[in-house]
């Protein structure tokens, strides 16, 4: 397995749940990795664990396929999860943890710890 080094991930999205706490997702972005910038755009699935409205701390899992540009490897799969800290009734905080998968002539393992604004109806 190869190694990369830590890099800046820059990026937005949305998701929407489809039966419960089963939902589909997409975010993009920029993405810099060994002082090489390129662009990036996720497609999974999320499961959230949320058990009431009023939980301030709500875990979740996410995984999917990644589609990278201007890199030499374009594409991967990612899993991961974390937690949604609500602030609020409308918004909180988005904590993640995501790795991601990628295989040419070797085997890449890309690890993110993202953190993100979160806002719900």
């Amino acid at each position: 397995i190869a190694s990369k080094h830590s890099g800046v991930l820059i990026g937005g999205g949305v998701e929407g749940y489809v039966y419960k706490g089963l939902g589909i997702g997409v975010d993009g972005g920029a993405l810099e990795s060994e002082s090489h910038w390129g662009g990036f755009l996720n497609l999974g699935a999320l499961y959230n664990f949320q058990k009431a409205a009023t939980d301030r701390w709500t875990p979740f899992a996410t995984g999917g396929f990644t589609f990278y540009s201007g890199f030499d490897v374009n594409s991967g799969i990612h899993y991961g999860g974390g937690s949604y800290y609500w602030l609020g009734k409308h918004h909180g905080l988005r904590l993640e943890y995501r790795g991601v998968v990628r295989n040419r002539r070797n085997t890449y393992h890309d690890a993110y710890f993202r953190i993100g604004l979160a806002l719900r109806k």
